[in-house]
């Protein structure tokens, strides 16, 4: 009885392997590919992670995904609010023309006639920046389901402004449009 309350002692005290997690702790979300309202991504090595869905305004990032009537332009991007109201804005546009293909990483560099912009947008800061302020980065649909309205995808890019060095790296996103 004593080995057994000694083993349960051993555990307790060195967690058994068991990571603890705190319960408020922000982590980005899973990739997926299922319509699941997720954005999220490393901002200057900071978490910048989707915690609402659209119509949450005041809860986190607002993940939000639309196009024009033929699904050819697509827009999408998430809105992260501080408690103060102040918010940063990540919001991507491109073109779904003849040379777009899912699974393919599209570069900002080099976007082969494939429309691509990405604008970053700090309240707090007054910092904006846009894809011509990119010196790297690319985008890349991993589904893009007009019939589902399902729009998902990875991202990462850097710009470079007189305000700020924004680094983006990590990026995800699995969001829903009206079909």
């Amino acid at each position: 009885m004593n080995s057994l309350r000694c083993l349960l002692l051993i555990c307790l005290l060195s967690s058994c392997g068991w990571e603890s997690v705190e319960p408020d702790k922000l982590v980005l979300p899973p990739v997926t590919r299922t319509g699941q309202e997720t954005f999220g991504c490393f901002v200057n090595n900071e978490i910048w992670a989707a915690n609402g869905g659209p119509g949450c305004w005041n809860c986190g990032p607002n993940p939000k995904a639309r196009t024009d009537g033929n699904h050819r332009i697509v827009y999408f991007g998430a809105r992260n609010e501080h408690e103060e109201q102040i918010a940063q804005n990540i919001n991507f546009t491109f073109f779904a023309n003849n040379n777009f293909e899912v699974n393919k990483a599209i570069d900002f560099g080099n976007a082969d006639s494939t429309y691509l912009r990405l604008v970053f947008r700090d309240e707090l800061t007054g910092c904006y920046l846009e894809s011509d302020s990119l010196t790297e980065g690319s985008l890349t649909v991993t589904r893009f389901d007009t019939d589902a309205g399902i729009l998902s995808g990875t991202f990462e890019a850097e710009l470079m402004g007189e305000c700020d060095t924004i680094v983006i790296n990590d990026g995800r996103f699995d969001l829903t449009f009206r079909p």
